[in-house]
Parts: C-alpha cells; structure tokens; sequence
C-alpha cells in the first residue's frame, strides 16, 4: 500500500485536485494498516506528510493569476479536513494519555471535525452493522397487528418498530 502511495505521488497527473478524494482514501487505508499493526507512529508520520503534500499542492494553486475555483476549494477544504480527522485517529491510538487525545482534539479547528474525528477514533472496524426490515406491503410487515394479543400490543409495539427499522450489531 505504501509503495502505491509513493507511486501514485510520483505521476504527475495523479497529483491534480480532481484525485484528491482517491488519494486521501488510500492514505486512510494506510492509515488503518499501520493503526491494525500497531505502529500509530507511522500513521501519524504518513498522515503528516500528505498533509505536507496537500499544502504544497495548494500554494502551487494560488500561484496563478486565475482564482481558485470554488468546487476545487471545497475539494481542498474536505481533504484537509479528513487528513487531520486521521492524524487525531492515529494519535489517539498511539497516546499515552488522555491528556494528549484532548490536545489531539483541540487542534481540529471546527467542531464538526472534532465530532467526526471522535465517531472515527471510536469506529472499530471489524464491526458490521447490518439494517433489516420487512419491505412495505410484504405479508411480514404488520404481522404484530395481524396475529398479536391486543394486551401485549403496547409493550411490543415499540420493540416491533425498532426492529422493523433498527440496527441489528452483527461481529
């Protein structure tokens, strides 16, 4: 993974703003390989450095006389934003306190990164979510309704619901 990083950095149309979101997604796996091996220094350093790239790539940008184009700005502004929410990730990891898991959070700027980088550092990936639930108008849909007991109905009800539209946590 690593060396298809540093491949992809070596082509220089790869290094054009329209392949940010598929560069930053493999950083981010390999991110989580070196998190899965224990080594969170390496993410970090790896996180780090694409970063690095992504400002450099940015002041290129501003260089020219023509203005940044909106739609590339957003697409700047959203890599940036998923870089640090990966570097909090594989500080998390490697933090040797709760101390410096707080100073990793408080350099993300805006609170929804500081949201999104907490949801990340929790997600474990092992873990499936599968949903399930009757379709609409399949004879399974209100079968607590059809067969149910009336004095049950309000005790079940609930229950019913969550499950016809809920989460099922499968490992």
């Amino acid at each position: 993974m690593l060396f298809a990083v540093m491949a992809m950095e070596s082509v220089l149309l790869l290094c054009s703003p329209t392949y940010l979101p598929w560069r930053t997604q493999l950083t981010a796996t390999v991110t989580q390989c070196y998190i899965d091996l224990k080594v969170p220094e390496e993410a970090a350093k790896s996180v780090r450095r694409q970063l690095g790239l992504l400002k450099d790539q940015r002041q290129l940008e501003t260089l020219e006389p023509i203005p940044l184009d909106p739609a590339v700005a957003t697409v700047y502004q959203q890599t940036e934003n998923r870089l640090n929410v990966l570097l909090f990730r594989a500080t998390a990891e490697g933090a040797a306190s709760e101390a410096a898991v707080l100073e990793a959070l408080a350099a993300l700027e805006a609170p929804y990164d500081r949201v999104r980088a907490l949801l990340e550092a929790l997600r474990d990936p092992t873990r499936r979510t599968v949903r399930h639930g009757a379709l609409p108008g399949t004879p399974h849909a209100n079968i607590m309704h059809e067969r149910g007991s009336p004095a049950c109905r309000p005790t079940a009800d609930p229950a019913v619901r969550s499950i016809a539209v809920g989460e099922l946590d499968s490992r």
